[in-house]
């Protein structure tokens, strides 16, 4: 496996199984605003069909961005993510296509730096459109699971209405204006998340944006307000003018858009993980050399792992990625 493409999926299907999120990278391959996808296939497993995807890799989130940053992003640099994340969605809108899962971590730097992509479509929708208005979803379901919520998702999916556009634009004010404010509003505590859903959706219920971030641009607080005044039902929202919030500000700080770029930090952040590697390798390489009980090998073994999986979500993921990388060997043998 060549060293820009990493795994996105490894899961069991049945027999032509329609796999949505396919569907939706396939029909967005030419838009520029989502991930890449190089390769894609099934394969059978000790008996067991599993469906495979292979994306060109892409460089860090917005959230390891914040984070780098000591969660300090400079206005200009989160006005442009805001210009260039609301061309992302106008694009997957204009192919009837609803992300509904929107988060930080979802929005990705491209190889270049001077891009935002948007990764994930696992929970996407697709909607249809009749004369100008949304009419009917696909792919949805009144008593579907909730696995897609997070703290930032919009009312109406709180609320298990059926997804708009409006619901991704929403969840994107919500980011920024944390982001901005470096709010704590939405860090809520719970016994389940269940719990956590329900406060989650009750602070965005009663909240008050001018109040909550009140140290936020008053053009962020105006977009997250033309954004909740909007009728759900309207397409297309008006894009140009949420963009225009924000050029706004980068104007009067004394910037230009097509100045605004993302390569330095991308080049920082790479030759930074690139040193942590380095470290992390030679640690690795002294723990290999050393003769320990088979109790203490298992833990080093443990760890050892769980670094090189820093990027996959549970140990199955691990599993599924090193039986990828044997499958792709293979494939490229016989090709």
């Amino acid at each position: 496996m060549r060293k820009q493409e990493c795994i996105a999926i490894l899961r069991q299907s049945q027999q032509n199984e329609i796999i949505p999120e396919l569907q939706f990278l396939l029909r967005l391959k030419d838009t520029n605003c989502a991930s890449i996808l190089v390769k894609h296939g099934d394969q059978v497993i000790n008996g067991q069909k599993y469906h495979y995807q292979i994306l060109q890799r892409h460089g860090p989130s917005i959230k390891l961005v914040y984070h780098y940053l000591s969660k300090s992003l400079p206005l200009p640099l989160l006005c442009l993510i805001a210009i260039q994340t609301l061309t992302c969605l106008e694009a997957i809108h204009r192919n009837q296509i609803v992300h509904r899962n929107i988060r930080p971590k979802k929005l990705l730097l491209s190889t270049s730096g001077n891009e935002i992509l948007l990764c994930d479509f696992k929970f996407a929708s697709k909607f249809k459109l009749q004369q100008g208005s949304i009419c009917c979803l696909e792919n949805h379901n009144s008593n579907s699971s909730k696995l897609f919520l997070n703290k930032y998702s919009s009312i109406n999916q709180h609320l298990n209405q059926f997804p708009t556009p409006k619901d991704d634009l929403e969840s994107l004010a919500y980011i920024l204006l944390v982001y901005a404010t470096n709010s704590s509003i939405f860090k809520i505590k719970a016994d389940n998340k269940g719990l956590k859903l329900k406060k989650l959706e009750n602070i965005k219920l009663s909240m008050v944006p001018e109040i909550a971030f009140k140290s936020a641009p008053i053009e962020f607080i105006h977009f997250l307000n033309l954004i909740k005044t909007s009728n759900a039902n309207d397409y297309p929202q008006e894009y140009e003018k949420f963009k225009s919030l924000f050029r706004k500000i980068i104007q009067a700080k004394g910037y230009n858009e097509k100045d605004l770029q993302y390569t330095l930090f991308h080049m920082q952040f790479q030759e930074s993980h690139s040193q942590q590697q380095k470290v992390q390798a030679s640690r690795f390489k002294k723990i290999s050399n050393r003769k320990e009980s088979s109790e203490q090998e298992a833990m080093d073994d443990e760890i050892v792992l769980q670094n090189q999986s820093q990027n996959l979500q549970d140990h199955n993921h691990i599993k599924a990625y090193l039986v990828l990388i044997h499958i792709d060997l293979n494939l490229k043998l016989k090709s």
